[in-house]
């Protein structure tokens, strides 16, 4: 009776051994998020730069990235860097702080014409802004 109650737990082990390595088999990884650097006169992605936070919402609601890494360039992209978490605060966020002179800030970027008239945070609520980030970082 003990070795039939042992063969038992044995024949589900193993059927759960093989649910589980069915599942990692056909598990795929999450793909990596959109990169989104931010500088204090720009933001980036891949190497197309843009002028204006509304013209890069478009690009990012274009890609529909499952995730964004914003990564901020300098102490002086600070203001830059709330704002586009807070245009983005909809979707899963990876937030990366670096000096100016890393490797990920440099690069040679292609300006995209920005929309006429449209300034780099133009459009956004600075006290919205700074509201959302009292609630979220208290």
């Amino acid at each position: 009776m003990n070795a039939l109650h042992l063969s038992r737990h044995a024949r589900r082990l193993v059927a759960l051994c093989a649910l589980l390595a069915a599942g990692a088999a056909t598990a795929q990884a999450a793909p990596d998020p959109l990169r989104v650097v931010v500088h204090e006169t720009h933001f980036a992605i891949a190497r197309s730069a843009f002028t204006d936070l509304e013209s890069l919402g478009d690009v990012v609601d274009a890609t529909a990235p499952r995730a964004i890494e914003l990564t901020a360039c300098g102490a002086d992209s600070h203001a830059a860097l709330l704002a586009a978490a807070y245009r983005f605060k909809d979707r899963p966020l990876h937030l990366r702080v670096h000096e100016a002179t890393d490797a990920v800030c440099a690069g040679p970027v292609a300006l995209r014409t920005a929309r006429p008239g449209a300034t780099l945070l133009g459009g956004t609520d600075a006290a919205a802004i700074a509201a959302y980030w009292r609630q979220v970082m208290p």
